[in-house]
């Protein structure tokens, strides 16, 4: 196992109503929609869910791809990355996703020095961009709050 990762293991039924999920917002082409459906899934099944995902987007065609990319530079001083299902926990790479097919996901990919099944492995370690704490941007975004 490569980078500490476990290979999250789902129950058939878990699978297929991911299967179902994924179909059905497919033909939307939405960042947004892949990425919420990523959140409810690692919520609902308690579980890492980008492999599983990015597996059964391969499987049905889907012009979506998951990418896995490090979190490196200014960004990492800037953000976080997180699930739910993980609290606090800290992952290495982010989630990138591409909705315009495998042309833009190839690119993706050679920007950052991957390569599909070297990214389906980074995927195990991979979370969603959330602002870190006590930034400017976090204080931003959590001033809406109060």
């Amino acid at each position: 196992m490569l980078y500490g990762m476990s290979q999250e293991t789902f129950f058939p039924e878990q699978t297929e109503a991911i299967r179902l999920l994924l179909k059905r917002i497919d033909h939307l082409k939405s960042v947004e929609v892949v990425s919420q459906a990523s959140i409810e899934i690692s919520s609902l099944f308690k579980t890492h869910p980008f492999m599983e995902m990015e597996k059964i987007l391969r499987e049905i065609h889907s012009d979506t791809y998951l990418i896995a990319v490090p979190l490196i530079g200014d960004m990492a001083g800037e953000f976080s990355t997180m699930l739910p299902h993980s609290q606090d926990k800290e992952y290495p790479y982010y989630l990138w996703i591409c909705v315009n097919g495998e042309g833009e996901a190839r690119e993706k990919l050679l920007e950052v020095e991957t390569n599909p099944a070297r990214n389906m492995v980074d995927l195990g370690n991979t979370g969603l961009l959330v602002p870190r704490r006590g930034t400017p941007l976090s204080q931003m975004v959590n001033a809406r709050n109060n």
